[in-house]
């Protein structure tokens, strides 16, 4: 805000939904020598943020991934019982999503390696599942088109690994008007 930055406040701790709306506020608080400290998301394309706390989003994606491994009982050497999954991951230009993905994604790949997760739409790599925006309609429209597309016939879903609610509400919408 540029009303704190000419009261020459001490620092800026800011938690952005959008970071590249601040590019003004950002470069006048580095120019009044004012520290700046990216709360939760790690604001881009920019050299004024002095520090960066969040939470351990790697680790949120393992737990997400954990979750999956613990609840089916799945182990890699058993591949007497498969499963079939779709990933619904978040904003491509957040960098937590990544993390979560990624998280996720490592404990998952060596299950998915052996036959015992299938994705069937073979979207798998975070470019095909991000969702823009987070926004709960367009996870809703992507899961809509894979579930006429790859389980019209019966087939069934059992997992759907979404990394926030909002991703999540669109996939549970699509599954309860279409599935």
């Amino acid at each position: 805000d540029l009303g704190m930055i000419a009261d020459k406040v001490d620092l800026l701790l800011i938690a952005a939904i959008d970071g590249n709306t601040l590019s003004q506020t950002l470069a006048d608080a580095k120019e009044a020598g004012i520290p700046v400290i990216a709360y939760d998301r790690l604001i881009m394309n920019t050299d004024a943020v002095s520090y960066y706390a969040t939470f351990d989003n790697y680790k949120v994606g393992q737990v997400q991934g954990q979750y999956i491994i613990d609840t089916l009982g799945l182990d890699v050497n058993d591949t007497s019982k498969t499963y079939t999954m779709e990933v619904t991951a978040g904003d491509p230009g957040d960098n937590n999503a990544n993390f979560f993905y990624s998280g996720a994604m490592d404990l998952l790949d060596d299950y998915i390696d052996a036959g015992i997760i299938e994705i069937k739409s073979v979207q798998q790599e975070f470019a095909d599942v991000a969702t823009a925006q987070w926004a709960t309609e367009k996870a809703q429209s992507r899961m809509e088109n894979i579930l006429s597309t790859y389980y019209a016939d019966g087939t069934n879903l059992d997992i759907c690994l979404c990394s926030n609610d909002s991703t999540a509400l669109g996939v549970e919408n699509a599954l309860a008007a279409n599935y």
